[in-house]
C-alpha cells in the first residue's frame, strides 16, 4: 500500500480491472481520507447525532477522471459505506457526490446519466450488503442545474427506486426551486436543503 502522507485519495489507482471484485488492499483510509473523521463522529453522536451521511467531495483524481464508469464508482463508495459500517458509524444516507457541477472539486461536471447510472449500480449493491443506507441526490450546487440533473435521474424507474431524497444547495439564483418541488413531489421524494 502507498503513503497516505504523499498521495491522495482512498483507491489512488484503480484496484484492479473487475469492479465487482474488490481489493481492499489497495485502499487507504488512514488519516484525513476516512479514519481521521471518526473522532469527529464520536464527538457528534455525543452530542446526540443519530443520523450520519457520507457525501464525497471528489472522485479519485488519478483514474475517475472522466468519470465515465459508473461500476467502478459503485465498488469505491461500497467500500466506503462498508468501512463507515465496520468502524460504528453505519451511513444511514450516501450522496454520489457533494455539488457534481463545481468544477473547484472536480475536473469536469458529473452529468445526471452520470449520476443517474451510478444511482442504478450502487443501489443494488447497498441493497445486497442488507443496507438500508439510502441514496440522495443530486447535492447539486446551484438549483438550475439540479433540477436538469433530477430530470434525468428520476425519469428512470430503476434509479429512482433508490432515492431516498432529493437535496440541492441555495447559491445562485433560485429560480427552478418550484420546478424541483413539483418534479419531487410527483413522486413522493422528500427534499432537502444540502
Amino acid at each position: 500500500p502507498r503513503d497516505p502522507t504523499t498521495s491522495s485519495g482512498i483507491e489512488f489507482a484503480n484496484d484492479n480491472a473487475d469492479p465487482q471484485v474488490t481489493d481492499l488492499d489497495q485502499f487507504v483510509f488512514s488519516n484525513k481520507l476516512l479514519d481521521g473523521h471518526l473522532g469527529a463522529l464520536a464527538a457528534a453522536r455525543s452530542f446526540g447525532a443519530t443520523v450520519f451521511r457520507g457525501s464525497p467531495l471528489t472522485l479519485e483524481q488519478a483514474w475517475m477522471t472522466n468519470a465515465t464508469d459508473p461500476e467502478e464508482y459503485a465498488e469505491w463508495a461500497m467500500a466506503q459505506i462498508l468501512r463507515w459500517n465496520a468502524s460504528g458509524f453505519p451511513l444511514h444516507y450516501w450522496s454520489i457526490a457533494n455539488e457534481p457541477g463545481n468544477t473547484g472539486f472536480l475536473p469536469e461536471p458529473l452529468t445526471g446519466a452520470f449520476l443517474r447510472d451510478c444511482v442504478k449500480a450502487l443501489g443494488p449493491r447497498i441493497a445486497a450488503a442488507g443496507l438500508t443506507t439510502g441514496i440522495v441526490i443530486p447535492s447539486e450546487i446551484y438549483p438550475d442545474l439540479a433540477y436538469t440533473k433530477l430530470q434525468t435521474i428520476l425519469a428512470d424507474a430503476t434509479a429512482r427506486s433508490y432515492v431516498a431524497a432529493v437535496d440541492y444547495h441555495l447559491y445562485g439564483s433560485t429560480t427552478d426551486r418550484a420546478n424541483i418541488k413539483t418534479l419531487a413531489d410527483s413522486y413522493s421524494i422528500p427534499i432537502w436543503m444540502g
